[in-house]
């Protein structure tokens, strides 16, 4: 960690406002109250990812703590360390601990404003460009090793530069607010640092200086003594939440490794291939709560993971999408051809480059990347081919014995080892919604309506499923408690938002307008592998007697066990004789809701009460019931037990 030194820097402090709610992280309300109180209005301002506030300018008030304390409010107020000095000596991309276990980066210098006048600057989110661990830094002794000297650019800075004395909104999270001061003092006559050369590394590796930026990718993994149905659906919630949330996010794959090509004993451990067309939209899939969250589940579940940040080949675009539909899942497998020396891999690189054409055209190929990682460690002499393959052995047969493999074999099969990871690819999950709407009386021309919105919806691309039900009062079903229910289910939430801006979902909006309707939904998650049943198992002489079951747990970690446990009958349950449909369900909000902590059953029996009954006594239940029975809190016989007959 060599510096320049002295360094003319600007001087930058900070202030912070802490107000969190312990019981619930995404609580913002307490802080939010505090900061309209504050000691000038601008300081009603917080610095969330994509807000006009972030970076704005704002009273000299707001970074005074006195001015804090005045308005009443010296015990949230806090001040952070914001030196640029480590171990005596200076550096333009310092460190900042946020907390004892959060620590990021950011770097200053001295630059010239519009006005031709040398000011000091500021940028925060400066991620290391070879750091691949979670962000923040989560100690003081991985932190350390990146205070760095440098430009904005090669101290991997994706914020906005802020120029100019003044005061400043920081970035923040729920329940805190930070505030940063610049004085520009320091800055008057020094020369402007702003056009420092890229490092070397950067400049080779990482940026196609004659036509558009490589894209990025960043290949990661996460080990846990046993991986459970939640953890994959955690993990392939979180591609699917990057994937809509993050402008720049072109792949996320998701994939559990196996111990062989059988792929019949999992590793436990799980696999993230993402690409990024640039540096923002990795960070900002980096620095997200979504990824925090996935971090910090890992740890609770006493896992481990690693990163390695990669570019794929100049003028290279990963292929987003499997190059032909198949009926059966594509087989994935991770290489690494890997080089004992930078020359070596030099080679490899030049050699392994000539078989991207005709690899991508082979008739058993889906997909092919190849990625190279942008740091020199040792460890990270490889190249990464991330291959789908339509069928094993015989797709990949065909391409090791293809002559361009041939060719890449006699030039650089001597200097090379190779690594192999069996993968199956987690898929994302099906999107539910849940929908009840009580009405002062059930009529025919509103079931009607239902049926027709019902019929509109099932015609919309990618809406696999759209029941509607009444319910009733009782398992007799002779008193409608006049409430509806709609469950739907849907290829993704993108099928899901289509439906719901459609004119179907409008027209049905514009009968019920005049109604006095109350109404609730809830959005879901199949779990993942499962696929709801279209269409009933047999064909039946009476109606099917269908069931909704809230099955409740008391705090999220119960839920997760009581997730992972009740996936154990999801195919003996649909096996049974009397069962005609059967699907799961988990509320996507289950994290931030007391009230949506359950999993949600939808049964369709045959007859009751014997079917039921039938399920009730059957070995899974038992079993069941054994595992988590202490810790459910449905209220089988009343609420949570909801008795329905088919509209739709």
């Amino acid at each position: 960690m060599e510096a320049p030194n002295p360094l003319t820097l600007p001087v930058v402090s900070y202030i912070y406002v802490a107000a969190p709610n312990a019981d619930d992280r995404s609580d913002n309300s307490i802080v939010k109250a505090i900061l309209g109180s504050g000691p000038d209005s601008s300081c009603n301002a917080q610095g969330f990812h994509g807000s006009p506030q972030t970076y704005s300018s704002v009273s000299p008030a707001c970074c005074d703590m006195a001015q804090w304390g005045l308005a009443g409010h010296a015990a949230n107020t806090f001040p952070l360390n914001s030196s640029t000095s480590y171990n005596g000596v200076d550096y333009s991309c310092p460190v900042m601990a946020l907390s004892p276990a959060q620590y990021v980066r950011g770097w200053a210098g001295c630059e010239t404003d519009s006005s031709s006048t040398k000011v000091g600057a500021r940028a925060e989110s400066c991620q290391p460009l070879t750091y691949t661990g979670s962000w923040p830094m989560p100690d003081a002794a991985t932190a350390n090793q990146h205070w760095e000297s440098g430009t904005y650019e090669s101290c991997g800075c994706h914020a906005k530069k802020v120029l100019g004395s003044g005061c400043y909104v920081g970035a923040t999270f729920p329940g805190f607010a930070y505030f940063f001061s610049i004085d520009s003092s320091p800055c008057e006559g020094v020369p402007s640092t702003e056009s420092a050369a890229l490092p070397q590394l950067i400049a080779a590796n990482f940026v196609n200086l004659d036509g558009p930026p490589q894209q990025l990718a960043t290949l990661e993994w996460s080990e846990v003594p046993n991986v459970t149905n939640s953890y994959r659906e955690a993990l392939s919630d979180l591609a699917t939440d990057t994937l809509l949330s993050v402008n720049g996010c072109v792949r996320f794959d998701v994939y559990e490794e196996y111990t062989g090509a059988d792929r019949t004993t999992s590793s436990n451990k799980l696999w993230m291939y993402s690409v990024f067309d640039n540096m923002e939209a990795k960070h900002a899939f980096e620095s997200s709560l979504a990824k925090a969250k996935f971090d910090a589940l890992t740890r609770e579940m006493g896992g481990k993971g690693g990163a390695t940040a990669m570019t794929l080949p100049v003028g290279v675009r990963t292929q987003v999408v499997s190059k032909k539909g198949q009926d059966t899942p594509p087989m994935p497998l991770f290489f690494w051809i890997r080089a004992n020396t930078i020359e070596d891999l030099k080679k490899v690189q030049g050699s392994i480059w000539k078989i991207f054409t005709p690899t991508r055209a082979e008739p058993g190929c889906l997909r092919y990347d190849q990625a190279y990682p942008i740091s020199d460690r040792s460890e990270d002499l490889f190249v990464l081919e991330v291959f789908w393959l339509e069928h094993l052995p015989e797709a990949q047969d065909a391409h090791m014995s293809s002559p361009w493999m041939n060719t890449f074999f006699q030039e650089a099969g001597s200097i090379l080892t190779v690594e192999v990871a069996n993968l199956v690819l987690l898929p994302p999950r099906q999107y539910a919604t849940l929908e009840w709407a009580e009405v002062s009386s059930v009529t025919a021309q509103y079931k009607a309506s239902l049926t027709d919105l019902a019929t509109d919806a099932l015609a919309t691309d990618g809406c696999l499923r759209f029941d509607v039900y009444e319910e009733y009062t009782g398992a007799d079903r002779k008193t409608s408690a006049n409430k509806v229910w709609m469950y739907s289910v849907f290829t993704d939430e993108e099928a899901k938002r289509t439906f719901e801006s459609s004119a179907a979902k409008a027209k049905f909006g514009e009968v019920t307008k005049s109604m006095e309707v109350k109404r609730g939904a809830t959005d879901m998650r199949l779990p993942i592998g499962a696929m709801t049943q279209t269409a009933m198992k047999k064909e039946v002489s009476t109606p099917p007697m269908p069931l909704l079951f809230f099955v409740r747990a008391k705090d999220a970690q119960d839920l997760r066990k009581v997730e992972d446990s009740i996936w154990n009958i999801y195919d003996p349950t649909r096996a049974e004789k009397g069962c005609l449909r059967y699907d799961q369900a988990i509320p996507i909000s289950a994290s931030r809701s007391k009230d949506d902590l359950f999993v949600l059953e939808v049964l369709w029996y045959e007859k009751l009460p014997d079917s039921q009954q039938a399920h009730m006594d059957s070995a899974h239940m038992a079993t069941w019931f054994g595992e988590v029975g202490s810790i459910l809190t449905s209220d089988w016989d009343g609420a949570d037990t909801v008795n329905l007959a088919l509209i739709k």
